[in-house]
């Protein structure tokens, strides 16, 4: 009667301490509601390979659009090259006009093409581009996006990483466009000044995201202090090797570390643990007779569901966003918080170290395992400051 996915969905869903009425639910939309686009998604992507094309990371790129835009077009094949489009049109001149000698593929064009190998290796990196293993859309996007960080310069991984991938696109950017002037302008290629164009450019580049991440520069993200007479109850969930664990901590308003608590759930969606681990903060919190109490998460998720109405909150966890709310209400004060990660880190460091001791397990701040202690010191510290 039902298929695999539907019989595991209805498996995991938690039933709700006190009765509601039965509602059918869409389990391919967040929310639980049939949708035309959710059922289509569905049918084209059901049997979708999970390693799939990596766009999100190239859309979150620090590159100007123009150059995302491009690497688009390259990745997905809808540039329009002289072999595409005579593939397309069924005839037409397929020579690559930079050489006159092999069609004009991307692969060509942008990698094994004589003039675009010496634009590569030209430059200050001296790439060998016909040595890059591009075989798929796949393989650019990946090249763009995860570019390869020769060993012993972890120390800089990511600031390289980001100049690496504004060298690969600049550079994809100024081959595409010197075949433009080839073809519309009769431009005549000058090898030496492309290449200074190109490093000019790229420098030009690089410049700009400094000065923009100086003037862009964030604040310090930090644990704050409850107001007095609050406790503060902190979470988390960590899974790994398909066990879950969730953690909880309570301190006061002067950052005093009261409790550490961490235990196993069964839940292994993250979503679907995190909002467990809400609800075990509330049954702390009255198990310690706290009156006043935050508790606050980094998934942010869990916590706007308990602000909205629970119709509109994610299916998987709405009875547990419901059993929350009920909780809630025994306590003359409660308020549900969001938090980013860095501000969470306590609670994120008992999650991922509970897995090596006996659990459940309750700590206080003098029997703190090494690196929940750090991050509390942090936090006392960054508290003062």
């Amino acid at each position: 009667m039902f298929d695999t996915t539907s019989i595991e969905a209805i498996l995991k869903i938690i039933l709700p301490t006190t009765p509601k009425e039965d509602k059918l639910v869409w389990i391919h939309n967040h929310k639980g509601n049939f949708t035309v686009k959710s059922a289509i998604n569905a049918k084209f992507n059901y049997d979708e390979e999970p390693d799939e094309v990596n766009w999100k990371g190239l859309w979150k790129l620090k590159l100007h659009d123009r150059y995302k835009m491009l690497i688009w077009r390259i990745a997905s094949g809808s540039l329009p090259t002289k072999l595409s489009l005579a593939l397309k049109m069924g005839t037409g001149d397929t020579y690559c006009p930079l050489y006159q000698m092999e069609e004009e593929s991307i692969d060509h064009l942008f990698f094994k093409c004589s003039i675009a190998r010496v634009i590569w290796f030209g430059t200050s990196w001296g790439i060998h581009s016909n040595l890059l293993s591009i075989t798929s859309s796949k393989d650019i996007i990946k090249l763009i996006c995860e570019p390869h960080i020769p060993i012993g310069q972890s120390h800089a991984a990511s600031s390289l990483s980001i100049q690496t991938s504004i060298h690969f696109a600049v550079t994809l950017d100024h081959i595409w466009s010197l075949r433009n002037q080839v073809i519309h302008q009769n431009h005549k290629i000058n090898l030496l000044t492309t290449i200074k164009s190109l490093e000019s450019k790229i420098v030009e580049h690089i410049h700009s995201l400094e000065v923009t991440d100086l003037e862009t520069e964030k604040p310090i993200v930090c644990w704050k202090a409850p107001t007095p007479g609050t406790i503060k109850f902190n979470v988390d969930a960590a899974i790994c090797d398909n066990k879950a664990v969730i953690a909880a901590v309570a301190r006061d308003s002067n950052g005093c570390l009261l409790k550490a608590w961490a235990k196993h759930t069964p839940f292994l969606d993250p979503t679907v643990a995190e909002a467990a681990a809400i609800i075990w903060a509330l049954e702390l919190a009255a198990a310690e007779h706290f009156v006043n109490i935050i508790v606050e998460s980094d998934a942010k998720s869990c916590i706007d569901a308990l602000a909205c109405p629970l119709d509109e909150s994610c299916w998987k966890i709405r009875h547990l966003t419901s059993v929350s709310l009920d909780l809630a209400l025994s306590f003359p004060l409660c308020i549900f918080s969001w938090v980013k990660r860095d501000a969470n880190h306590v609670a994120h460091s008992v999650a991922k170290v509970a897995p090596s001791f006996c659990l459940p397990f309750c700590c206080s701040k003098d029997n703190l395992p090494s690196s929940v202690k750090e991050a509390w010191i942090r936090d006392l510290f960054l508290l003062s400051s």
